[in-house]
């Protein structure tokens, strides 16, 4: 039973050196709410929560001399000195007396100062606990066990993909009976989605007892079929990881609302039966409401809208100019007309000579150095070319390639790793590729049901690639498009959501892959309750559709599309159609944003609410995000041409997002 404890966090026990750097300024954040331990003396640990007006509160769940359970709670606050800031708890108490269930009397409990301790945290995964209690003085590493739902400070600004924060997380905190003041829990929602609770109790004849576990969210109850219960460890010095022996003590649910709720349980040893008790909340987290609000993305971010001159350039070269992609450092890379051109910040646009007529896509590299895309056959219309521009050395062809014809269809975010298909000059069939520097071109496998195949995301370390294979079905006049995936060079499979329904044609990926998107699903499916919309993929998490909005609908020919996202995912763009009131007719398309913390916002909904920009257009399609996600590429085309009178409507804007 050993390992349960151990497995039941695994995924939340990030693996990083305990020796932090003794200069670091300490830092405390509602982020720091969490389960902590010292990794050489697993089996103890503390429960600590951050609460308003710098507040905290300490759970130290332990053994005794002889080996049974004790645990000593304290409240205190945070502080600052010159080493940053930390939590001082002046006093923990150990507690004795209480009985197990129906005989418990609060009068019977008895409360003694037992010492007290200082937490300092150097990082979200790092900290120290200097503790004197009941004889034993140390200082002792701690490492992060648990992540808090919805917690702030330790978790990124947009959230975590595949970890949404529901309405009830705020629920997390500590919880008592009344009438049993004395003994309660904490309940802490985690970022899985699971939960975690620690029970403060008492066994049959008075002596402290503590029982924790894991649940799962099931029919607006938490469900926990297995909590443990701990003997034979010793305290102090005295303690050896060795001898901590793990007992099932039976199973709990709670039934919570913002303020009260109830739990019953149901043990295997005697001595605790089963019962239940009516709760009441103990503590609220710091800036955790409830129930849980999502934060709007104007909440999150100032926002700038910059149109760019697409005018300037047109005189030397009149032909439409199509924003595609931007660096970094603001650098946009344009088709212009048939060709590649640039336009770096306070410039005027540059038309890239020597490329040829190129296709799209076209990628740039994060600095704005590399350019990368494909080159149109000058007397063979079939045959294609990956190139590749550089600031010193202009256009080149990639050489050493297997097939003779070639279309870049994606690259990875370092733009190190290309994918696309290929044709050998004998064939007419497309087959799907992957290149790096150190393996060349190699093509990748398909199997009878995934034919036809188009990578279009790959991970940096070109371990993991995604893309779309096609698949005839009878009454379509064309195929439907499959989400694919490789791992490690082995068969692809396909991806499905909770449903089993195969997903739609994956559009691009983070930068290990690990999260990847793509719009609706492969057929056409009404009775779907996420027909059409854009989604995330995760191994081990599966798909989370990402929603809709208030302007948007769906024809059959345009689902919501995402086009690009930050490298660690957790902002996406895309595209959706605007459609006619009460029919399902498309009347132009427009731009959304998505983050796990806000959900899917639209950038008309940005412009209304801080009165930036203009809606005078007939198509903007969000293209390019930068790797910060501090600016996104839109482009598209007037509602009518530029007053020019030339006839060009090309449009492209800068929308800047810097925090607030």
């Amino acid at each position: 039973m050993k390992m349960t404890f151990i497995t039941a966090y695994s995924v939340l026990i990030v693996l990083a050196s305990l020796i932090t750097d003794a200069n670091a300024a300490s830092i405390v954040t509602p982020g720091h709410t969490a389960a902590w331990y010292d990794p050489s003396r697993s089996g103890e640990g503390w429960v600590l929560e951050v609460l308003n007006d710098d507040r905290a509160v300490v759970y130290f769940y332990t053994y005794n001399e002889e080996g049974g359970q004790r645990w000593l709670t304290g409240a205190g606050e945070v502080k600052s000195d010159d080493d940053g800031r930390f939590i001082e708890i002046p006093t923990l108490y150990v507690t004795r007396g209480g009985k197990f269930g129906p005989d418990f009397d609060p009068d019977d409990v008895i409360r003694e100062p037992a010492g007290n301790a200082i937490f300092r945290f150097f990082d979200c995964r790092n900290g120290t606990a200097t503790y004197e209690a009941l004889g034993d003085v140390r200082e002792t590493p701690l490492r992060r066990l648990s992540r808090t739902m919805g917690t702030k400070g330790c978790t990124p600004r947009n959230g975590i993909p595949g970890e949404p924060v529901m309405e009830y997380g705020g629920q997390s905190g500590s919880w008592y009976d009344r009438s049993h003041s004395g003994e309660g829990f904490t309940v802490h929602w985690l970022a899985d989605g699971s939960a975690m609770s620690y029970w403060f109790s008492y066994d049959a004849e008075g002596n402290q007892a503590w029982f924790f576990g894991v649940g799962q969210e099931q029919d607006g109850q938490i469900v926990f079929d297995n909590l443990l219960s701990t003997e034979g460890a010793r305290f102090g010095e005295a303690f050896d990881t060795a001898d901590v022996n793990h007992v099932e003590w039976g199973a709990m649910q709670m039934s919570l609302a913002c303020n009260d709720g109830e739990v019953t349980y149901q043990s295997q040893l005697p001595e605790y039966g089963e019962g239940e008790q009516s709760l009441s909340r103990l503590s609220r987290l710091r800036n955790l409401a409830c129930p849980y609000v999502k934060p709007k993305l104007i909440d999150l971010y100032e926002f700038t809208w910059t149109e760019v001159p697409v005018e300037e350039g047109a005189a030397q070269d009149p032909v439409s100019i199509r924003a595609r992609a931007i660096a970094d450092d603001g650098t946009i890379v344009a088709t212009i007309g048939l060709k590649a051109g640039i336009r770096r910040p306070g410039e005027d646009w540059e038309l890239l000579e020597g490329s040829g007529d190129i296709a799209t896509p076209i990628f740039v590299t994060s600095d704005s150095n590399r350019i990368l895309t494909t080159q149109r056959g000058e007397e063979d219309a079939i045959l294609r070319r990956l190139i590749t521009w550089e600031m010193e050395s202009g256009w080149q062809q990639l050489l050493n390639l297997e097939f003779d014809s070639n279309v870049l269809a994606g690259a990875s975010d370092d733009r190190d790793v290309l994918v696309g298909s290929g044709q050998y000059s004998a064939e007419i069939v497309d087959e799907p590729w992957v290149w790096t520097r150190e393996w060349g071109q190699i093509q990748l496998p398909e199997t009878e049901l995934i034919r036809g195949a188009v990578p279009v995301g790959v991970s940096n370390d070109a371990r993991i690639i995604v893309g779309r294979s096609g698949r005839a079905v009878p009454g379509y006049s064309h195929p439907v498009y499959i989400a694919t995936r490789w791992e490690e060079l082995n068969e692809p499979e396909l991806l499905v959501d909770e449903v089993g329904r195969e997903l739609g044609a994956v559009r691009a990926c983070n930068a290990n892959c690990q999260v990847v998107t793509g719009g609706a699903q492969a057929e056409y499916q009404l009775d779907h309750p996420a027909w059409g919309q854009a989604w995330i993929w995760q191994k081990g998490k599966g798909a989370q559709y990402l929603g809709e909005v208030p302007d948007g609908g769906m024809n059959i020919a345009f689902p919501y599309i995402p086009t690009d996202l930050t490298p660690d995912g957790s902002l996406i763009i895309g595209n959706y159609a605007m459609i006619e009131p009460g029919t399902t007719n498309q009347l132009s398309s427009r731009a959304f944003i998505w983050t796990q913390a806000t959900g899917l916002v639209t950038v008309r909904q940005i412009m209304e609410e801080l009165g930036i920009g203009d809606d005078d257009w007939d198509d903007m399609l969000a293209n390019s995000v930068t790797s910060s996600g501090d600016m996104i590429l839109l482009g598209g085309n007037y509602l009518y041409p530029s007053l020019g009178g030339d006839g060009r409507n090309d449009r492209a804007v800068v929308l800047g997002l810097q925090p607030k």
